[in-house]
């Protein structure tokens, strides 16, 4: 039984040309393999990062839409205990408020229904 020769070879001599050529393409094809895992780890990423941004944008905008409408409330707070002030300063000078005009028609109009 002959021995069957494992490495190609001609007349009996390794052919190592052919074998650097398939560790090239190898190489070649194992660095290619390598580029594309880079490529989709890094556009994975620059994915996550965009979604990230997103969410912090709409957390900043979120808290700036809060502190504006907290800043109407205390503004309209602010506005009607100045009105009240005003109103209780000048009442007890004699001059009515908006308020009391009101109640005084109300109550002429209900005393004049009577």
């Amino acid at each position: 039984m002959e021995k069957e020769n494992i490495l190609p070879s001609k007349d009996g001599y390794i052919d190592t040309k052919g074998m650097e050529e398939r560790i090239k393409e190898k190489d070649k094809q194992k660095a290619e393999e390598f580029e594309n895992y880079l490529q989709a780890m890094s556009e994975k990423e620059e994915k996550q990062r965009q979604e990230l941004q997103e969410l912090f944008y709409k957390a900043i905008l979120s808290d700036k839409e809060d502190a504006e409408k907290k800043k109407e409330k205390e503004l309209e707070q602010a506005k009607e205990q100045a009105n009240k002030e005003l109103d209780e300063k000048y009442e007890g000078k004699g001059v009515k408020s908006e308020t009391t005009k009101k109640k005084d028609a109300a109550y002429r109009n209900l005393l004049g229904n009577l």
